[in-house]
């Protein structure tokens, strides 16, 4: 599959979610996917005529930086 951005335009994508968002704690979920546009049969569709799909999105998390798992791992 393709690498759908360049440099650092994944992260730059983040920051603005972030921002738009306004998450202070929280995450962001991104998923990249070949984006079959038939059905879900697994069979890889030919990486030149289906280009890679994204999805991203927020979670506010309130406090995750103290959260134990946060401090500890």
């Amino acid at each position: 599959m393709p690498d759908p951005f360049l440099d650092n335009l994944l992260l730059d994508l983040h920051r603005e979610l972030v921002g738009k968002n306004r998450i202070v704690d929280g995450g962001v979920y991104t998923q990249v996917t070949r984006a079959n546009p038939g059905d879900r049969d697994f069979v890889f569709p030919d990486p030149q005529a289906t280009p890679p799909s994204i999805v991203m999105f927020t979670q506010s998390k309130p406090c995750l930086a103290d959260a134990p798992i946060a401090r500890h791992g």
